[in-house]
């Protein structure tokens, strides 16, 4: 068997259908799959081959499908019509599903087929959006790794021997546990030039995959540890995004984080700092970091001067427990909510946020490690959320500590709740309208989206 796959699909355009092999189809998606034209699924005896996207390359597999489903039958020619197939040519027109596989098949599609009812796109071609992206989460690895060789003995020394291991969290956790990758990624971020750096490849990481805005967060004064100042830290990373800017085509805005657990001084130092920057690319000002025993309403000094000095709220709250901590966030003034996981246990508040139209800032991947509510994507409660009306957005999280893209992301949801092309239009549109943005930019985010509709 070949194992750890879940779905793969092939769009052959010479003969216009798509073939699927899933060993762990639903009968709801059966049913789906079945009556789309462009679908075609085999259940009777008989050879079925294909080409699978595995360690960098296609390779062609021979399945034999029977009584005990499908086996892979090794050292096969992958043969078609008598004549060897093309693999450069075929591949530019493969489409495929792999979300949840984790071994054998990368976790990053470079193209991914659309499910449900909407017409064939290339998901990577879309313009996409990601309004809660953390620098210290979505590093590079390589650059991780580079950044630690250089770093004081003392501080290599604290930090884990296996460096690859203690950065990607487990793929269940609590949110403390998932926090403690940040320890290696904060501690190489203490320079002007590794803070600059870190945030110039995470737009053009970003840009590569079509995301044409993007929100950047972090805690500034994590960043003090080797002398810096905090306006030293905030414009060292404003410089890296505009560098990013000025090389593609993407447009960015920062959140600065105060975080829960610090002192009601130190978060209004990162609100004091946001209201300096408001008019310097500072976009947002937010509440992050564990939730257990830290309430939003700790730091509402912080959320009020942000607010008085016209900067946008965005509060974690509802992401690994404590759903009261969303009504908090909204009676302190955010316009959005970081994750919200735990709304639908607390119908008030639900009612309220649907009635507002609060958009929810959901990260499908992190929250499947850490909500310890869902084992799957499709238990996640955002498809609730959107029957319900509220604007839920899809964002990474930490690309680095999740191992993830928009690209995963947004494919992991229509895979999932095989979304029809409508609703993946409303998805981009609530990122669009959501974004802490000027109206002029918000506007051409809206057009961009529209022209691909």
């Amino acid at each position: 068997m070949i194992e750890n796959l879940h779905r793969t699909a092939t769009y052959h355009p010479q003969i216009s259908e798509v073939v699927i092999h899933d060993f762990y189809l639903t009968e709801l998606e059966l049913q789906c799959i079945r009556g789309h034209p462009r679908f075609k699924v085999s259940s009777s005896e008989g050879a079925l081959g294909l080409p699978v996207w595995m360690n960098d390359q296609f390779r062609p597999f021979l399945l034999w499908h029977g009584s005990a489903g499908f086996q892979q039958i090794d050292n096969c020619e992958f043969l078609s019509g008598g004549e060897e197939l093309d693999y450069p040519r075929i591949e530019r027109h493969i489409f495929q599903i792999h979300i949840t596989s984790h071994s054998i098949l990368p976790r990053v599609a470079s193209t991914i087929l659309f499910m449900g009812t909407c017409s064939m796109k290339n998901i990577v071609d879309l313009p996409k959006f990601d309004l809660h992206v953390h620098l210290d989460g979505s590093m590079r690895l390589d650059t991780v790794l580079e950044l630690t060789e250089a770093l004081p003995p003392r501080v290599r020394s604290a930090l884990p021997s296996d460096l690859e291991s203690a950065l990607i969290p487990p793929k269940r956790c609590t949110l403390e546990e998932y926090l403690q990758a940040f320890s290696i990624t904060v501690a190489v971020l203490q320079t002007q030039e590794a803070l600059a750096r870190a945030a110039y490849e995470l737009c053009a990481d970003a840009a590569a995959e079509n995301v044409i805005y993007m929100e950047i967060r972090f805690a500034p004064l994590l960043h003090l540890r080797e002398g810096l100042k905090p306006c030293q830290v905030v414009e060292a990373v404003l410089s890296g995004m505009r560098r990013a800017e000025e090389e593609f085509p993407i447009r960015t805005g920062l959140i600065l984080c105060g975080m829960k657990q610090a002192s009601e001084t130190e978060a209004i130092t990162t609100a004091e700092l946001a209201a300096e920057y408001a008019h310097a690319g500072v976009v947002g000002f937010d509440l992050a970091g564990p939730e257990r025993g830290f309430p939003p309403s700790i730091h509402s000094e912080a959320v009020k001067i942000a607010k008085q000095a016209g900067v946008h709220v965005t509060i974690h709250a509802g992401e690994g427990c404590c759903p009261e901590h969303i009504r908090e966030a909204i009676e302190l003034g955010a316009e959005r909510i970081g994750h919200g996981v735990y709304l639908y246990q607390d119908p008030a508040t639900e009612r309220l946020v649907a009635e507002r139209g609060i958009p929810l800032e959901a990260c499908p991947t992190s929250n499947l490690q850490i909500s310890g509510v869902m084992n799957s994507y499709s238990e996640h409660p955002l498809k609730r959320y959107i029957d319900l009306g509220i604007p839920v957005t899809i964002n990474t999280d930490n690309r680095l500590m999740s191992q993830i893209t928009v690209t995963h992301e947004l494919a992991a949801v229509i895979d999932a709740f095989l979304l029809s092309e409508e609703e993946v239009k409303t998805l981009l549109l609530n990122s669009a309208v959501a974004a802490f943005a000027p109206p002029a930019v918000k506007e051409k985010l809206r057009a961009a989206v529209h022209a691909v509709f």
